[in-house]
């Protein structure tokens, strides 16, 4: 799987890992000066890698993500109803 940080514009880094693990973006992150704010999906590595290299940071959910994320757990539990 392929990790990467971008601004609005550009690439900053990537990171090649063989999951989402804090370590793997760890790898990444600690290459990057603290942001003052991170985007992401909401996966655990990411947020636990974020609030360990750059405790100040604000997170935001990226809302596409989580409108997927909700609308999977809606239709699973619609399907589990059946």
């Amino acid at each position: 799987m392929l990790l990467i940080a971008r601004d609005r514009e550009h690439v900053l880094e990537w990171q090649w890992a063989a999951n989402e693990s804090a370590q793997a973006y760890t790898a990444l992150l600690e290459r990057l000066a603290p942001a003052d704010v991170v985007t992401t999906d909401g996966a655990a590595g990411a947020l636990a890698a974020i609030a360990h290299l750059w405790p100040s940071t604000r997170v935001q959910r990226c809302r596409a993500c989580s409108i997927v994320c909700v609308s999977v757990f809606c239709l699973k539990g619609l399907m589990h109803d059946e």
